[in-house]
């Protein structure tokens, strides 16, 4: 029975073939995600663990918020720290790091684009660390990351403009390359520590500390005294936690590993189907060969484990060519994501990592696969009584199972769609009832699967039956013959283009909440920010574009993190505990004529020294009401300020994405206030609104005269901003369609290999209608139409299912608008079944070069 199995798969090599490209491209899904992430993983502890520089313990802000964040980039601490911690008990020296924005303007004055600017101090024990060159020795002189210097084709000793925290550019010397200490793959300046005064708000503050130990000191004893003598009051960590903390920051997010593994599994549970259906043709052919095998003495044991074990071969050669496959994808999906910014470690100069982990799983999911696919036509083959096989009446349909799977599927349906409807029609949705509507949805359509394909395949049928004659009506009947087969045919169509459907809808109604919020909210003509939105702008900005002519009015926007706690009269009350929040300040005279915010209590206009404006949500959570006393500070040492609240408004429906392209904060006090407690008088975002009568035109040409001399400003129109706004769902949307799109390619696969094994079934049919006259290229016709009518069938069903899903789930996300996109669904349908009239083309050619004597002559 080995050899026989063997010969068999080298028998049906070419039937088999279609099949093991579905596990090789189910198998590469999963392998390349294993890959890239074992290759980002890779590369983001290589970066986080530089040649040590005897730091042996880090002292900086206590941790604010869920969101765990590593010491150095918590807020500043005070620069007396410094001398605190010098005095503690096995400190052997102390540093003040100061950590900001700084950026090399390349040779067009422009910042290098594409990764986050970082700058700070650098002292002689980076030495050790430099790719390149020397630490900076002066203020005019710095050090750049090897991947900035590669960029602008700079080399050590070259001269250069640097903008540090949104001031004017000054020349300086690139003294060394380095890469950046605290977060890879950064545009990194380091700066010696004279040059470092504008990176934070005040100069006496430091960003961190570092500490060295005393000989005989360990990290984690030395850690404990630090602790001990601050009492809680600041963060420290050891040098060798925050290497790995950092590690763990610059490593892919769980939601990207999950993302892609879960699209990997459905790419796999989407090929079983393939698998299934070419086990149950070929095994349908191969009925007479084994009633032969049962009439000289196998028994259906013997001949249930050969197929799985050939199951099991094509499973585990088709495994290998998709670890490949894998590698491949993996590399080069790290590198796109990599030049997109999306990561930030250097992972293209690295071999990709292939763990034994990856080898295993791609082996065992491939196998297992093909062996849970082929399990049940094997049990059927072999449950045909031998002379009813060597008669060729094999696989009779089950009208029992059919009416089980009516009743059983259409109940699951019915609910599905009804618990689907209810949740998105409910106020609010019901997040529950729509995730449970879906889940039974989909179960509903498998089960229903073979029933279901009859009437979908003959409405769809219809039209081909009367516009293309004889073909059309050949091609109609055939894509009817059996449902089963159909159902396994067009179910992972079905699965890909409901998926297909549920984001494109999703998408829309994000895209119609965005664009609906950015237009109710902005008022503005003109936003000036510098190119990268967490660089500040000098004060200056403001005021020269607030002198010009053309423009009615200028609204300038500070932002800061700061800790909010509600005031009673006895002190702060920790009732609801203090809570970080965004404070920006703005004149309240110029708010209204750039922004509309949804006030709900109060009045903006109200708004004035020691009045405060809060976000609806913020206010909720603290508990806080028109004329409550609030306080905030910006610092652990900083006692802070109290405000009154004058003013709350109401954001939720203005739409995630436009939020993140407007100015809105979750508190708003005045620009004199905002200076008293936080300090600094950078300016985060500038709107300007067009005088009547002036041309759009010519304020932009004014504006832009004004900051000619400020290369790190980026001017942007309304309509740039909304076109931004509405984009902001572009990356992620790119690859849930990339995604979505290998599962589609997988399901197009299965429709030319049911085509392909179904030529081989009715050589004897094809024959005889050659015979009554059908041409060579009315046979092609009639195949090309059958695999239209079956990718039509699936893009009804599935579309249909995935717009409903999507449609509940804009309901369930609260968003401001739902939007059905008929256009783009259309598209997508048509698209499905234009492939499958291209892809059919080769089985379709075989069919018409049958030869006609050879076909009459065929059992």
């Amino acid at each position: 029975m080995l050899r026989y199995t063997l010969a068999s798969v080298l028998a049906h090599k070419g039937r088999l073939l279609l099949t093991a490209v579905a596990i090789v491209l189910g198998v590469g899904l999963v392998a390349g995600t294993f890959v890239l992430i074992d290759t980002w993983r890779a590369a983001a502890d290589e970066a986080a663990h530089r040649p040590p520089r005897g730091v042996d313990v880090v002292v900086g802000a206590a941790q604010h918020g869920e969101e765990a964040v590593p010491v150095p980039f918590r807020g500043p601490v005070p620069a007396a720290l410094v001398d605190r911690l010098a005095r503690v008990d096995g400190v052997a020296a102390t540093t003040g790091v100061v950590l900001g924005r700084a950026q090399v303007l390349g040779r067009d004055g422009h910042p290098v684009a594409g990764r986050e600017p970082v700058a700070r101090t650098v002292d002689p024990s980076f030495a050790g660390s430099l790719r390149a060159g020397r630490v900076p020795g002066g203020p005019a002189e710095v050090v750049i990351d090897p991947a900035t210097a590669a960029a602008l084709n700079l080399r050590v000793g070259n001269r250069v403009r640097v903008v540090v925290a949104g001031r004017a550019p000054e020349s300086v010397t690139v003294v060394g390359l380095l890469g950046a200490p605290e977060l890879a793959g950064a545009a990194f300046v380091g700066l010696h520590p004279g040059a470092a005064r504008y990176l934070l708000p005040r100069a006496d503050q430091v960003s961190f500390v570092e500490v060295r130990a005393a000989s005989g000191v360990s990290q984690r004893e030395l850690r404990d005294r630090i602790a001990a003598a601050l009492g809680g009051q600041y963060a420290a960590s050891t040098g060798a936690d925050l290497d790995a903390e950092l590690a763990r920051a610059a490593e892919p997010p769980s939601l990207f590993a999950r993302l892609f593994l879960i699209a990997s599994l459905v790419a796999l549970f989407i090929g079983t189907f393939l698998i299934r259906n070419t086990y149950t043709i070929v095994l349908a052919s191969r009925a007479r060969e084994l009633a032969l095998l049962r009439c000289i003495g196998a028994d259906r044991r013997q001949l249930r484990r050969a197929v799985l074990l050939e199951a099991a071969v094509v499973g585990a050669v088709a495994s290998l060519g998709g670890l490949v496959l894998g590698v491949a994808l993996g590399w080069g999906v790290a590198s796109l994501l990599e030049a997109g910014g999306a990561i930030e470690v250097d992972v293209t100069g690295r071999t990709p990592h292939v763990l034994p982990r990856t080898v295993a799983v791609a082996l065992a999911a491939g196998i297992v696969t093909a062996l849970v696919s082929a399990w049940r036509p094997a049990r059927r083959a072999t449950l045909v009584p031998p002379v009813a096989a060597l008669r060729g009446d094999v696989f009779a349909l089950d009208r029992r199972a059919g009416r089980f799977r009516t009743w059983s599927g259409g109940l699951l349906l019915l609910a599905g769609i009804g618990l689907v409807l209810a949740g998105g029609l409910a106020d609010p949705a019901v997040d529950a009832m729509v995730s449970a509507g879906a889940a039974l949805s989909g179960v509903g359509v498998l089960v229903l699967g073979p029933v279901l394909a009859l009437p979908v395949a003959r409405l769809v049928g219809a039209a081909v039956r009367r516009g293309r004659g004889v073909p059309g009506r050949f091609a109609a009947d055939n894509a009817v013959r059996s449902p089963r087969r159909a159902a396994a045919t067009t179910l992972p169509l079905v699965i890909g283009l409901a998926l297909i459907g549920f984001v494109t809808t999703l998408a829309a109604g994000s895209r119609a909440s965005t664009v609906g919020g950015f237009d109710r909210a902005l008022r503005a003509d003109y936003q000036i920010q510098a190119f990268d939105p967490d660089v500040a702008m000098t004060p200056d900005v403001p005021r020269r574009l607030a002198a010009l002519p053309e423009l009615a009015a200028v609204a300038a926007f500070q932002a800061a993190d700061a800790e909010l706690a509600m005031e009673t009269t006895t002190g702060p009350t920790t009732a609801a505990g203090p809570a970080t929040v965004e404070l920006a300040a703005v004149d309240p005279a110029h708010l209204g004529s750039v922004l509309a915010l949804p006030v709900t209590g109060g009045a903006l206009s109200d708004l004035a020294d020691g009045g405060i404006a809060l976000r609806r949500t913020v206010a909720r959570e603290r508990g806080a009401t028109i004329g409550s006393t609030v306080r905030l500070r910006t610092g652990v040492d900083d006692p802070g300020q109290t405000f009154t609240v004058r003013a709350i408004y109401d954001t939720s429906g203005l739409g995630g994405y436009s939020i993140a392209h407007l100015p809105i904060y979750d508190s708003l006090i005045t620009p004199s206030d905002y200076e008293r407690l936080v300090g600094d008088p950078a300016v985060t975002r500038v709107y300007a609104t067009v005088r009547a009568g002036v041309a759009p035109a010519a304020a932009r040409a004014a504006i832009a005269r004004a900051l000619a001399d400020q290369p790190t400003v980026e001017i942007s129109d309304r309509d740039h901003l909304r076109r931004r706004a509405a984009a902001e769902l572009a990356p992620a949307l790119r690859v849930y369609y990339t995604l979505f799109g290998l599962m589609i390619l997988i399901a197009l696969f299965g429709i030319v290999n049911t085509l392909a094994l179904s030529v081989l079934e009715r050589v004897r049919e094809l024959g005889l209608l050659r015979v009554l006259g059908m041409q060579r290229r009315q046979v092609r016709t009639m195949l090309r139409w059958e695999a239209a009518i079956m990718a039509a069938t699936g893009a009804v069903v599935g579309l249909a299912l995935g717009t409903l899903v999507g449609w509940a789930a804009t309901r369930a996300l609260d968003l401001s608008a739902t939007h059905v996109p008929i256009g783009p669904l259309a598209a997508c349908a048509g698209a499905a079944v234009l492939a499958a009239m291209l892809t059919a083309g080769p089985p379709a050619r075989r069919a018409a070069r049958v030869d006609v004597l050879r076909a009459l002559a065929a059992d």
